[in-house]
Formats: C-alpha cells, sequence, structure tokens
C-alpha cells in the first residue's frame, strides 16, 4: 500500500501497489491500485476495475455504479 493523490478524488488515497507477477488470465483488482511491470506502470484510479481475459491482455473499466447505470 501507498499513498497516491488521484485527482478523480483531490485527496491522498491508500492504493495496492502490484508487481506484474501477480497478473494472470481472468484475473481482476479494483482501484486504486498501481501495477508495476518491467517497461511499463498501469494506474487504476478510483472507480475503475482492471481485469485480464483469458490470454492476459488487460482491460480497464469504469465502474457502473459511477458511470450512473449506464
Amino acid at each position: 500500500m501507498r499513498s497516491v493523490f488521484w485527482p478523480q478524488t483531490n485527496a491522498f488515497v491508500p492504493t495496492k501497489v502490484l508487481p506484474c507477477g501477480v497478473v494472470g488470465p481472468d484475473w481482476m483488482v479494483a482501484g486504486p491500485a498501481i501495477l508495476e511491470f518491467t517497461t511499463t506502470t498501469i494506474t487504476v484510479p478510483p472507480g475503475w476495475t482492471c481485469r485480464s481475459d483469458a490470454i492476459g491482455n488487460l482491460l480497464l473499466s469504469l465502474d457502473a455504479e459511477k458511470e450512473g447505470g449506464r
């Protein structure tokens, strides 16, 4: 965990920091989170979810209630 400033909340929020080794097929994490890979870093803001599909592609999506149910 690390305290991270997120513009979406205009505040510092305790944030999960995960190494790339935790990501695998059909994996999921709810934001706020930071995924640290060897060559890049992916941020998952509060109210968003990061999922991997069956072959490991990462997909970010805004949680439905944050979108007003759209």
